[in-house]
């Protein structure tokens, strides 16, 4: 489940994103964390997870800039944050 809202904040459209999940019975299931590319999987499966994220173009119309956070529980009770900042190029 998730939202966003897209306002324009000093001449450029940003977009604020915030979403929540929860499994019902992943326990065990090695789930990738968001920000590490897929390289580091939490072998106790999530529980569930909040999400937020701020993208706006910089520089031109086409260059994203993201900055996501994402808070993870697992079925051990361990919380996982990760931050990232991303870039992208549309053509």
């Amino acid at each position: 489940m998730g939202t966003s809202y897209a306002p324009t904040v000093f001449g450029k459209q940003t977009t604020f994103w915030a979403s929540y999940s929860q499994t019902k019975d992943m326990k065990g299931f090695a789930i990738p964390e968001g920000g590490y590319g897929g390289q580091y999987a939490d072998p106790n499966g999530f529980k569930s997870s909040y999400n937020f994220a701020v993208t706006r173009p910089v520089f031109f119309d086409k260059f994203f800039v993201s900055l996501d956070y994402q808070r993870a529980h697992d079925y051990a009770g361990k919380t996982a944050n990760v931050f990232t900042l991303d870039e992208t190029v549309e053509f």
